[in-house]
């Protein structure tokens, strides 16, 4: 039988898996086992991977580390670990999810590939299809995560797509001008769980900590580790 490697990501699998998976069938060796259940679940038009939704995040963890932050060969247990960083800082990571996994971190938000609100949708699909797919494969080894929503609003839509109903654990990106996007965000987040979420936000400045302080949400201050409890400093 004759299979096409290009139409592997119409079923929510990348392609290095896939060719992996033909390849050891082509040498008659037995394939590893391996959990592809949230693969299999796509729940939507496009292909987009859904997510697990019994291994999202149920806490902040003992501390919040932006990746690139701290030495990669520091394991980090009990540690929730963000990307809101520059795209080339974990551009590796497109291609080899499973790196993240030798920190032994608690949790992970999402990849914050960025995305123009200029840019067509098409690119803007293509980008969340590529930090979904990552986010599965994370949880395939049991990773639990928070859903990432720091994108342009006009792309909202693209972004729930994987995200299954009852999904608590949201993350997103404070800036000091634009706190309505951490309350939308917010708001399409509850509507997606249907009821109280998890809302981790990182940096924004005094505006965006003061906020997160009367709304109950978690904030970070930016390029800091701190320990949750010890927020007052501003970013």
């Amino acid at each position: 039988m004759t299979i096409d490697i290009n139409l592997i990501p119409a079923l929510g699998i990348d392609h290095d898996y896939a060719q992996d998976i033909l390849d050891t069938l082509a040498q008659g060796a037995p394939v590893e086992k391996r959990s592809m259940e949230p693969r299999a679940v796509l729940g939507n038009d496009w292909g987009i991977p859904t997510l697990d939704v019994t291994r999202q995040a149920v806490s902040y963890g003992a501390n919040v580390v932006k990746w690139g932050t701290v030495a990669r060969t520091i394991p980090l247990p009990g540690d929730t670990v963000h990307f809101y960083t520059d795209d080339d800082k974990f551009s590796a990571l497109i291609k080899d999810p499973a790196a993240l996994l030798k920190t032994s971190c608690l949790n992970a938000v999402e990849l914050n590939i960025s995305l123009n609100p200029a840019m067509p949708r098409a690119l803007a699909l293509s980008l969340i299809y590529q930090k979904r797919r990552v986010s599965v494969e994370w949880q395939d080894y049991g990773l639990p995560l928070f859903v990432d929503m720091n994108v342009p609003e006009k792309f909202f839509d693209l972004n729930m797509l994987g995200v299954p109903v009852r999904w608590r654990a949201y993350a997103n990106r404070g800036y000091a001008g634009d706190l309505e996007h951490l309350e939308k965000a917010h708001r399409l987040a509850v509507e997606r769980a249907g009821g109280d979420v998890l809302y981790l936000v990182y940096g924004g400045g005094k505006s965006a900590r003061d906020l997160c302080q009367r709304r109950g949400w978690e904030w970070i201050p930016e390029d800091a580790t701190l320990k949750r409890g010890q927020h007052g400093a501003e970013s």
